[in-house]
């Protein structure tokens, strides 16, 4: 049922009018638009790339602000104005990286074949950094170790070369993998 209150000679509504209309206020203007059952499909196809974007997201949230990679990512000034780390990083990986299952898939399979694929777990479970995984995607869940991985090879792309990149990512030891965490940290 819909409220009308009209003080003044101004009109407010709110509340939906019969599966038709809803009145409503956002950021201080009174809108209306019309009534909308919101679907959540939960296809494999959905799950794959919800999955991704997760994985991704939580990669991104290790970098701490007070990071050595973090200051670089200012310094170079590589984030837009208007954008955050969080949502350029993201951007960035799921563009160049991620885009779809099939490139999450070679990802995984590159990161399942380094010689240090124990090393970039076992710093993934000191840094508390979980596998991601939903029911209904098609591809295996998102490691800790990979999303550390991802992380690490978007700023290899970015031409970051201070240590531990001065090595290929995939040929780090586990002593560039700790200098790596290092300075996300």
């Amino acid at each position: 049922m819909a409220k009308v209150t009209m003080p003044l000679m101004s009109a407010s509504a709110s509340g939906k009018l019969g599966d038709s209309i809803v009145y409503f206020g956002w950021k201080g203007t009174d809108c209306v638009r019309g009534y909308v059952v919101p679907a959540n499909p939960k296809s494999a196809s959905q799950g794959d790339q919800r999955l991704i974007i997760g994985g991704v997201g939580r990669a991104v949230a290790q970098l701490q602000p007070s990071s050595t990679l973090h200051q670089y990512l200012i310094d170079e000034g590589l984030i837009p104005a208007g954008q955050t780390k969080q949502s350029y990083l993201v951007k960035r990986i799921l563009a160049n990286q991620l885009s779809d299952a099939t490139e999450y898939g070679s990802v995984q399979s590159a990161f399942e074949g380094l010689t240090e694929n124990a090393a970039w777990d076992s710093e993934a479970a000191s840094q508390d950094v979980n596998d991601f995984d939903l029911t209904y995607a098609d591809v295996s869940p998102f490691e800790g170790g990979m999303m550390l991985y991802v992380l690490a090879k978007a700023f290899e792309a970015m031409g970051y070369t201070t240590a531990p990149f001065d090595t290929a990512v995939d040929d780090w030891t586990s002593t560039e993998i700790t200098a790596f965490i290092a300075a996300i940290s």
